[in-house]
Order: C-alpha cells, then structure tokens, then sequence
C-alpha cells in the first residue's frame, strides 16, 4: 500500500503538497454523477453492427476460397527458364566474393562523409 511520507524538504512547495495532503477536501456526492448519456446507439445496435461486419467477413472469405488457385506446376516453368541462360553468362561467385563485399564495404565507409553535428 502506498503511504505518502511527505514532500521533498528540499522542494520549493513542500510546505503546500504537505497541507493539501493533510487536508484531503470534501468527498462528492452521488448525485454529481452525470446521467446517461441519449446520443449513443443502444446496446442491440452495437451487436447488429457487429453480426453485420461478421456477415461481410465471411462473405469475403468464402468469395476468395472460390477462387482456383493456378499457380500450380511452377516447377516446369522455372526448369523451361533456366534453360534458356547462356551457360557462358551463368557463373558461379567466386570463392572470395564476400571478401570481396567486405573490401567494398569498408572503401565505400572510408570515402563517406558523416554529417554534420547538430547544433
């Protein structure tokens, strides 16, 4: 449980976060509550919304599992392409490619200009 122990001595409104702690004010009563609003659809309104939205989704989805799917048999097409590569064009990395990358990398981070600072 939170129990307050006063304010900081050393704050330059101590003395008035201790008198209003010390003196909590008056509690209000019930019949400050505000009454109901009437600008608000009721109850059934909000669950007709809903079961209408739901209706959508599911028209929706059953509209879109209606579709065939026709990206079947992909395997052939792929094989029909790489056929057509030149061998002669179509090489392996080499095996330092990544140190290649690398060397790359860090000349391009050596001719980099960093911003300036801000102010």
């Amino acid at each position: 449980m939170f129990t307050f122990t006063g304010a900081d001595p050393n704050s330059s409104v101590a003395a008035e976060v201790n008198a209003a702690s010390d003196a909590p004010g008056a509690y209000p009563d019930l019949h400050h509550i505000p009454p109901n609003p009437t600008d608000v659809r009721p109850v059934s309104a909000w669950k007709a919304a809903v079961d209408s939205e739901l209706a959508v989704k599911q028209e929706v989805q059953a509209n879109a599992a209606a579709i065939p799917f026709t990206l079947n048999g992909t395997q052939p097409f792929a094989d029909q392409a790489r056929s057509q590569i030149d061998r002669d064009l179509a090489v392996q990395a080499p095996a330092d490619s990544a140190a290649q990358t690398q060397a790359f990398a860090e000349t391009a981070r050596a001719r980099a200009t960093p911003p300036p600072k801000p102010n």
